[in-house]
C-alpha cells in the first residue's frame, strides 16, 4: 500500500493510502452480505406472492434462480475491481477537532461514478444513474465526534472501525507508521466527547420480566407479565 502522511497545522492528521480489493476482508464480505441480503429479501417476497396464489410448487425453483442470480454478480464483480480498480482505491483520511473524513481522491472510482450518472441520464435508466449518484455523494463521507458510535481496533489489519448499535459506519485504514498514532487521537477525542455513552445499550422489554431462578424453586410463571410486582419469586 503507498502512504502518505501529513501534519496539518491545525493539529489535524491526513494522510492518504492506497486500500487494495480483492485481499480485503472488509469489502469482499460486505459486498458479499449485500448480495445475499438482497437476494434473501426478494426471495421473501416472492415466496410470500406465491403463496398467497396457492404456487407453492413454484417457490423452490424460483428462489434457487434468484439466488443464483446474485452469486452470479459476485464474480463480475470481482472482475470489476480487478481489471478497471487495478485492485486498489486511494483514498485521504482526516482525523480532527470535528470528528473523521473519508475522501476518495482515486480519480478511477470518481471517473466511473460520473460516467454512470451520465450514461444513466442520457439511456433513461434511473437504476444506473441512481447507482452513480450514489457513488458520488459517499466520495466523502465521515463521523462526528458529538455523534454516538464506539471504535472497535484491529492492530493485525491496521484499521479503526466506529459503529453504533447497528452497523459499522466507517473503516479507516492506516498505515503501519501511523496507525498507533490515530488510534489513540481516535480514542482521546471519543473520550473528551464521550461518543461511545451516547450509543443506546440493548434493553431488556418492559412488558416481560424473566426470572433468574431456576424453573424448579420458582412459584410463578416462567415469564412474569407486565409487571415486576406479579412475580411471587420477586426476581427481576
Amino acid at each position: 500500500m503507498s502512504e502518505e502522511l501529513t501534519v496539518t497545522p491545525s493539529d489535524n492528521l491526513t494522510w492518504e493510502i492506497e486500500v487494495p480489493l480483492l485481499s480485503n476482508r472488509a469489502v469482499v464480505g460486505g459486498m458479499a452480505r449485500v448480495l445475499v441480503i438482497t437476494g434473501a429479501i426478494i426471495c421473501g417476497l416472492m415466496a410470500v406472492l406465491f403463496g398467497a396464489q396457492g404456487e407453492w410448487e413454484l417457490i423452490a425453483p424460483v428462489s434457487a434462480g434468484l439466488l443464483g442470480a446474485c452469486v452470479g454478480l459476485f464474480v463480475p464483480s470481482l472482475l470489476v475491481m480487478v481489471l478497471v480498480f487495478r485492485n486498489r482505491i486511494r483514498f485521504r483520511f482526516t482525523v480532527g477537532d470535528k470528528g473523521v473524513r473519508i475522501e476518495t481522491i482515486d480519480r478511477t472510482v470518481r471517473l466511473v461514478n460520473r460516467l454512470a450518472v451520465g450514461a444513466g441520464a442520457l439511456g433513461g435508466s434511473p437504476q444506473t444513474a441512481g447507482a452513480g449518484l450514489i457513488g458520488t455523494g459517499r466520495e466523502t463521507e465521515g463521523v462526528r465526534w458529538e455523534g454516538s458510535f464506539r471504535a472497535s481496533y484491529n492492530d493485525r489489519a491496521r484499521t479503526v472501525a466506529p459503529r453504533n448499535a447497528w452497523r459499522t459506519l466507517i473503516v479507516v485504514y492506516c498505515t503501519s507508521e501511523n496507525y498507533a498514532q490515530v488510534a489513540e487521537v481516535i480514542r482521546s477525542r471519543m473520550e473528551v466527547h464521550r461518543t461511545a455513552s451516547r450509543v443506546p445499550r440493548h434493553r431488556r422489554s418492559r412488558g416481560i420480566w424473566v426470572c433468574r431462578r431456576r424453573w424448579s424453586r420458582c412459584a410463578c410463571p416462567r415469564f412474569c407479565w407486565w409487571r415486576r410486582s406479579t412475580c411471587r419469586c420477586g426476581s427481576p
